[in-house]
């Protein structure tokens, strides 16, 4: 992960331009509760959409679900974990 934190150049994933950086932070809720999250943020011009190339490598949806969180919650308290997958919908 710190190579993508240190990233300063990114395609947009829609044009591949490349965009300007910022960092940004926001809040992703988690098993053991909310974290706050600080990473590369890219702004594609020609496109006008923002991007953080770090949420995908993290796997951390654009907005964070605390009903999957609560149902992995529910997961891990109900059986063994072989059942998973059947318990979050996967």
């Amino acid at each position: 992960m710190g190579a993508e934190q240190e990233q300063h150049h990114a395609p947009c994933p829609q044009c591949g331009s490349g965009g300007g950086r910022g960092v940004v932070t926001r809040k992703v809720e988690t098993l053991v509760g909310e974290v706050e999250l600080a990473r590369p943020y890219f702004y594609c011009v020609p496109c006008h959409q923002g991007f953080a190339p770090l949420d995908a490598t993290l796997g951390v949806a654009r907005v964070a679900s605390s009903s999957t969180c609560a149902r992995g919650h529910q997961a891990g308290h109900e059986g063994p974990l072989r059942d998973g997958p059947d318990l979050l919908g996967n």
